[in-house]
């Protein structure tokens, strides 16, 4: 059996207001202001990239073992998606739709797609 180390992960101040409607439905709000967060996912995946290049991204299991992708791999991914959209003309005003069955290799187009085009749906069908 695998051990692994449990890292206390961190979450937000539990400043919760409930507030209930005659409907039935329930509100639910933190009243902790939202600290500074990154503009889109591709900052963060740049960011990494730039601090540990060669860290695990994602993994993917392949027969008996494993695809890797680095921080550097999947930036360069999404990089190299980029121009091949704006190649093609495509923009936030003529989005695009990913279809594909859930794989890492994919997970470098909706990231680009978001963040550059503005506009990407992602249909994953179910191994």
């Amino acid at each position: 059996m695998l051990k692994t180390e449990i890292r206390p992960a961190p979450v937000a101040p539990g400043n919760v207001i409930f507030q209930a409607f005659p409907d039935g439905s329930l509100r639910v709000r933190n009243t902790t202001p939202l600290g500074p967060y990154p503009r889109s996912l591709t900052e963060r995946l740049e960011h990494w990239a730039a601090v540990v290049p060669d860290r695990l991204f994602l993994a993917e299991r392949d027969g008996d073992g494993w695809r890797n992708v680095t921080y550097r791999d999947a930036l360069n991914a999404a990089r190299a998606i980029d121009q091949v959209l704006l190649d093609r003309g495509l923009s936030a005003t003529r989005p695009v739709l990913i279809g594909s069955q859930p794989a890492r290799g994919r997970a470098a187009a909706p990231l680009e797609c978001a963040e550059r085009l503005r506009g990407a749906a992602s249909l994953a069908a179910p191994r």
